[in-house]
Order: C-alpha cells, then sequence, then structure tokens
C-alpha cells in the first residue's frame, strides 16, 4: 500500500471521527449512537415571568407552563390527565414522528411508546428554557426540541432544530408531530372548541356527537406542495392561508402561531373522540418532501406509495404558543393577537390605496386548436382588447355610479392558458397596439382607478422570458422536473389537460427583475402576481428550497423589489406572507371549505386584515349561489368581485375553463347594477373599519361588529330566520 493511500485512508477516518456525535447533539451527524449518555433536569420550575412559570416533569418527559394568577396548566400531554394515573399511548404522548424504509414502507412511531418508556428523553437548561432530545432508537432517531418562555410577549416558543436531527442508516424521518395535545381542550369542558384556519376560518366543537363519531380534519400550510406529483385530488376546498390555529376551554384558551418555517407545515385536528376525551390541534413538521405513485406491487395492494426525497429540511421551525383569558380567550382573541403579532413584528403594512365597493378582472385571450389543412395549430384568441377594457370600465361607472379596482389577467403571448413565463413579458398584438395600452393606464390614471396587470412568474409550459423548459424548472422530490400537474386558471376550476412546469425557485427574483425593466419600459404601474401569492411549492435542487422552504422569504422579497421600483402590487388568493407585504388583495378567502367536519365560518382572515388593506371576494358572476357568495363577503367587510371578458366562442370550451360562458359583460350588466348598487352604501360605512367582534347566533344567523359600531346580520342559511333585526331571508344581511 502506498503513502499516498494510507494517508487519504487516515484523513477520511479522521474526518469521520470528528462527524460522530452522540444522540442529539447539534452539527453534522452520521451515526446514531443508542450509547451515547444521557442527561437528564430533576422535576421542578425551570423559569418564569411576570405572568408565566414554565415547569419540566421528568417522569412524564413533558413541558408544562403555568399561568400565575388562575393557576392554569398547558402540557405537551393533558397533564390532569397524567396526574390521575391515566396511562395512554396516545395521551401521555410528548412527540410522535412518521418514519419510511427503504421498501417505501411508511410507520407511525408513537412518543410515548417510543422514548417515555424506555426513558430515551435528554434534557438540558437553556437560557430562559429548556432543550429536550427524543431518541427513538427503534428506528434510530433524534429529534431536538427547545421550550423557551419569552417574556415579551408572554407566550411558550417551541422550535425544532431540524438541522440537528440525527437519522440512522435503514429509516428516513418523513414528519414530526409535535407537542400533539399542548393545544387541546377536554370534550366535556363548557364552550370549547377547536380554531381551524381553513379558508377563511372555521370552528369545530370539541363536544362528542354520538351520530358522528370522531371527527378529523388535516391541512398543508398555503396549500399542496404545488410540486408534489400526486394521483388524486385533494379533498379540501379551501386551503390554509394563515399560520395559525387555537383551543378554547370556558374562559381560557391556548392560540398557535407558526413563526419561523411555516410554509414546512401541516396541521391536524381531532374533535370529539370518546376514547381520549380530548379534542386536540397540533402542528406536523415535514422533515422530507415526497411523490406519490400508484403502486404495481401487490406487496402494497396496488395503491399509491409515497417517493421519499433524498433532500431534507434545513431550516429550523418555530411555534410560539399564546396563553388567552377572559374576553380575549376565543377566535375574536386570536385573532387581536394574531393582528398585533404582526404590527408588533413589523410584518404588515397598510396601503394608500381606498377600498371599492367592487372589483372587476378582466381576461385577455385564450388559446384555442385551429386546424389548417388538417394539420392541428394552437392560435391565440383575443376575448377583451385594451380599447373594450377601456370601455368596460366607463360603462361600469356608468351603471354603478364609482369607480371598482381593476385587474387585467391574461394579456400575455399565451392568454390564460399557460405558455412563456410572465406571458412572453410583454403583451400580443391581439389585444390592440401599445397606444391603446397606454389610453387604458391613462383613462384609469385620471380617474384613480387602480390598475393590475397580472403577471405568472412560476407557472410554464415553454421555453421564454430568457428561461428554458429543460434546464430553469423546479426539481421534484422524486428527481426530473416538475411537470404533469392540473393548472388552476384564473376562473379556479382545475384542467388536466394542460401540462405545466414551476419556474426553478432561485429563478423567481431574476424573473423579478425582468419583469420591473419591462414594466418600467412599458410604463406599466400597479402590477398583479396572482399565482405566486397563492401558491408553494418545492424545488429539490437543493436543501434551501425542500419542503417550500423559505417560500415566504421569495414572495416577500419580490413584492418589496416591485415596490422599490415604484410597483403597487395586488395579489390572489394571498397566502400570509404576500398578504401583509401587498397593496390589494384579491379573491380573498370568504368560505371555510364546506368540510361536515366543520360547525360554524369564521371570517378570521378578515379580522386580521380588515381595514389593512383593500380586500376582494371571488367572482359574484361564476359563483354557483351569488346571492350567498355576497352575504359572505359582507360579513368580512370586503368588496365583491366580477370576473368579465367582451367576446366569448364556444371553441374556448376546449380549454377546461366551461365558466368563461358566464364571464361575457353584455350578459352581466344587469347583475352587476343590482348587486353594486344594493352594496355600496353598506361598503361605503365600513371601507376604511376593521372587524372589532364576530358573533355566532342562533339560527344560523352571525353578528360582525366593526370598529366603527356599524353591525351587520347576515343569515348564513338559504331559508328564511328569525334574527335580532327581523326575519332574514335566505342569504340576506341588514346593518342594524
Amino acid at each position: 500500500m502506498n503513502f499516498k493511500k494510507v494517508l487519504c485512508m487516515w484523513l477520511v477516518f479522521v474526518i469521520l471521527l470528528s462527524l460522530l456525535t452522540g444522540c442529539g447533539k447539534t452539527g453534522e451527524t452520521v451515526v446514531y449512537d443508542m450509547n451515547a449518555p444521557m442527561k437528564s433536569v430533576q422535576t421542578g420550575s425551570i423559569t418564569s415571568n411576570a405572568n408565566l412559570e414554565m415547569f419540566w416533569d421528568n417522569d412524564a418527559k413533558c413541558v408544562l407552563l403555568q399561568c400565575i394568577s388562575t393557576g392554569k396548566i398547558w402540557s405537551n400531554i393533558p397533564y390532569d390527565y397524567y396526574m390521575q394515573g391515566g396511562v395512554s399511548n396516545s395521551l401521555n404522548s410528548p412527540i410522535n414522528i412518521s418514519v419510511i424504509n427503504d421498501q417505501y414502507i411508511q410507520t407511525s412511531i408513537n412518543g410515548y411508546n417510543g422514548v417515555v418508556t424506555s426513558g430515551r428523553v435528554f434534557s438540558e437548561k437553556i437560557k430562559n428554557g429548556i432543550r429536550v432530545t427524543y431518541c427513538f432508537d427503534a428506528c434510530q432517531i433524534s429529534i431536538p426540541v427547545e421550550y423557551v418562555l419569552r417574556s415579551r410577549s408572554d407566550s411558550l416558543m417551541v422550535t425544532i432544530d431540524t438541522p440537528a436531527i440525527v437519522e440512522g442508516s435503514e429509516n428516513m424521518l418523513m414528519s414530526i408531530s409535535l407537542a400533539p395535545f399542548l393545544c387541546s381542550t377536554s370534550n366535556d369542558a363548557e364552550d370549547a372548541y377547536l380554531f381551524v384556519p381553513s379558508g377563511t376560518g372555521t370552528v369545530m366543537y370539541a363536544a362528542e356527537k354520538n351520530s358522528i363519531g370522531v371527527r378529523r380534519w388535516s391541512g398543508e400550510m398555503y396549500g399542496t406542495d404545488a410540486s408534489r406529483h400526486i394521483t388524486t385530488a385533494q379533498l379540501n376546498e379551501e386551503a390554509i392561508r394563515l399560520p395559525v390555529f387555537g383551543a378554547k376551554s370556558g374562559e381560557e384558551a391556548l392560540f398557535g402561531i407558526i413563526e419561523e418555517g411555516a410554509e414546512s407545515v401541516g396541521l391536524n385536528a381531532e374533535t370529539g373522540n370518546s376514547n381520549t376525551g380530548y379534542s386536540n390541534i397540533y402542528p406536523e413538521i415535514w422533515f422530507r418532501g415526497y411523490d406519490v405513485y400508484p403502486s404495481n406491487s401487490e406487496a402494497f395492494r396496488y395503491q399509491d406509495i409515497n417517493l421519499p426525497s433524498s433532500v431534507t429540511l434545513k431550516k429550523a421551525v418555530t411555534v410560539g404558543y399564546y396563553p388567552l383569558f377572559g374576553n380575549d380567550a376565543d377566535y375574536n382573541g386570536m385573532a387581536k393577537r394574531y393582528r398585533q403579532y404582526l404590527k408588533d413584528f413589523g410584518l404588515v403594512t397598510n396601503t394608500q390605496i381606498d377600498q371599492s365597493p367592487y372589483s372587476v378582472t378582466l381576461l385577455g385571450g385564450i388559446m384555442t386548436t385551429t386546424s389548417l389543412f388538417g394539420i392541428p395549430r394552437k392560435t391565440l384568441n383575443s376575448m377583451t382588447t385594451f380599447a373594450q377594457a377601456k370601455d368596460i370600465i366607463n360603462e361600469l361607472e356608468e351603471l354603478t355610479g364609482t369607480t371598482p379596482s381593476v385587474r387585467l389577467e391574461g394579456f400575455g403571448n399565451c392568454g390564460i392558458s399557460p405558455g412563456k413565463p410572465a406571458g412572453g413579458f410583454g403583451f400580443s398584438s391581439v389585444y390592440g397596439n401599445k397606444k391603446q395600452r397606454l389610453a387604458l393606464e391613462e383613462y384609469c390614471a385620471n380617474k384613480k382607478i387602480p390598475l393590475f396587470t397580472d403577471f405568472d412568474l412560476v407557472r410554464c409550459s415553454s421555453s421564454g422570458g430568457g428561461f428554458s423548459s429543460l434546464t430553469d424548472m423546479a426539481e421534484s422530490a422524486s428527481g426530473g422536473a416538475v411537470s404533469l400537474a392540473p393548472l388552476k386558471t384564473p376562473l379556479l376550476n382545475q384542467n388536466t389537460k394542460m401540462e405545466y412546469q414551476l419556474l426553478k425557485r432561485e429563478n423567481i427574483s431574476k424573473a423579478v427583475d425582468k419583469l420591473i425593466k419591462m414594466a418600467k419600459k412599458s410604463k406599466i404601474t400597479g402590477i398583479s402576481l396572482s399565482t405566486l401569492t397563492d401558491i408553494a411549492y418545492s424545488d429539490y435542487s437543493t436543501s434551501d428550497y425542500a419542503v417550500k422552504s423559505n417560500m415566504d422569504r421569495d414572495v416577500r422579497e419580490s413584492i418589496e423589489k416591485l415596490h422599490e421600483a415604484g410597483h403597487t402590487v395586488s395579489v390572489s388568493g394571498a397566502n400570509m406572507y404576500a398578504a401583509v407585504t401587498a397593496d390589494v388583495l384579491f379573491d380573498v378567502p370568504v368560505d371555510n371549505g364546506s368540510l361536515d367536519v366543520f360547525d360554524v365560518q369564521i371570517p378570521f382572515y378578515q379580522m386580521v386584515f380588515k381595514g389593512l388593506k383593500p380586500m376582494y371576494c371571488s367572482s359574484v358572476n361564476l359563483a354557483s349561489d351569488s346571492k350567498k357568495l355576497i352575504m359572505q363577503a359582507a360579513t368580512g367587510g370586503v368588496g365583491i368581485g366580477f370576473t368579465l371578458i367582451h367576446d366569448f366562442d364556444v371553441s374556448y370550451m376546449e380549454t377546461g375553463s366551461e365558466k368563461l360562458y358566464g364571464a361575457k359583460f353584455e350578459n352581466n350588466r344587469q347583475l352587476i347594477q343590482e348587486s353594486v348598487n344594493d352594496y355600496i352604501n353598506f361598503m361605503n360605512m365600513v371601507s376604511k373599519s376593521g372587524i372589532e367582534r364576530y358573533e355566532v347566533l342562533p339560527n344560523g344567523v352571525s353578528k360582525t361588529v366593526f370598529d366603527n359600531n356599524v353591525v351587520l346580520y347576515a343569515n348564513h342559511t338559504s331559508v328564511a330566520v328569525e334574527s335580532p333585526v327581523g326575519v332574514l331571508e335566505g342569504y340576506e344581511y341588514k346593518v342594524n
């Protein structure tokens, strides 16, 4: 053996030796050590402030947070159950994990059996808290979690140090269910429920219902990972837009805010479980992503299997838990607390744009298939030209006596159909010439009408604008470019016939730079980002973007760049990180998803942003029940929306955009006039107001109290009901 080979072997040995650390130690770890020395903090007080005290119970391996004035205790296991001698795999578990082996068999491992009964839990004091490392010897995985008491905000900060997670060689960690019973309530508690942020927001009552049994819900923060290959559509009709959750029990509540790494987190809720006697909601942190593929193997019973990514999450996840008491111990107090949180950390900006009673989205063009000598070819058809858009806006003012906020969508070289990134960063001549487009911009400026031109920066089906479909697209969890996912059109329907890809995450900033240059040259003032702001997706070409990591950072930086360049920015169906930064919010959620497990709908999204941003609901003229949609918009005090085109042709139906027939302006004049005229007086009363309180009354009636003392009653049912302001017809609302 020559000297060079010996030296190389020695260097490899030294490097490996330097990497070997004990179970749960920080730094890069390649070996799980089941014989690492254990440290343990003895049972007792860890730290305190004026209002709260944190304890560690070394026997139960749990952290306790106690309110000094009331004695109320929150713990990552139901502590009253434990103190009464209760033993349950579910209730006594401070943490649970999901793993997958090299045969793609996924298993959930309970923390009580996995670490508590075996005593495989480290604990050591840190500044203002405790660091606990849970060692799952059976699968050779250790997970460090820090619990820190914060005095400034009277809250408990729980952080999973994901870079310090240790994995063995036989199992891959998929997800971590963090403190599953910290945010919980007993089923028989008075006035007890879970707050779930599905869509606009909802409540799940804790009470056991014998006819229904256990009710379960789960959702992925900011919507399903758009880069994931899936075989079936998701059940949830509404995505989670805000990284919050909570549980109420009588005069006390606990409110959770996922403060860091929210894009890599899911939420799980369960109510009415008679076996446990508790209802709970908790975050599930996804350590690695996956793609879903159908199996052709009998071993999997020909069912779908998850193919995990080798790239894992490298960003810590932090959840803040905020105790609430008295009048603040409900979803109103939670909304108030979250709004204050956004202000305290400078996360939300006010806009100088006025709220209009309504908005209009004008659709430009659409791609259809035509035939030349029997050879099919794609043709861009104009549904609305720049001149026609100007005429429609002018006529809308005559019909309603007021002007809308306006968004131009699909005016690029592929219309609303997928094509080159950002529509090729330009406009097609089918919509008219530059002079006509500038005339539209000037008309809106003179009328002080907010005008936003939309650009799809992330979805595309071909090369263009300096980006290649071969080299500049995001990578999926199973390798290769993301593709073949259904496209969500501006009309909110899915079209499985249209294939598209997602721009590589590192290219988003480059796309924004190109957009700024194009907008300056084209004299565009307002810019709409209707897809970037309601989508969250992974890019496994690097760990920086694994499991949707840093999506919030990328979007906020994009909007800030546009602001610095002098543009106003509108967004659509905005996730939190886009909503706090943008100027105008289109297509805000006004429904909770209408799942059977939900009990009542709460306009939580509006309670957070009302009075800070102009907001508009989705299209009234394309809704299955326009009266219901307007009522839902009114309960949150947001403007109503319309989607319009000038011309319609049956050939558009081939694209899957069947609702386009309902968008023709000529057929919607009366609906717009009647809807806006009925709505304008109410919106003028509350346009600049926030929501002080929202209450659910009997008979399906709600009461919204705005901070200028305007009170709105709304009937959420389709039949007439009694209310404090008399009989309300189906989906009717009245101002008291």
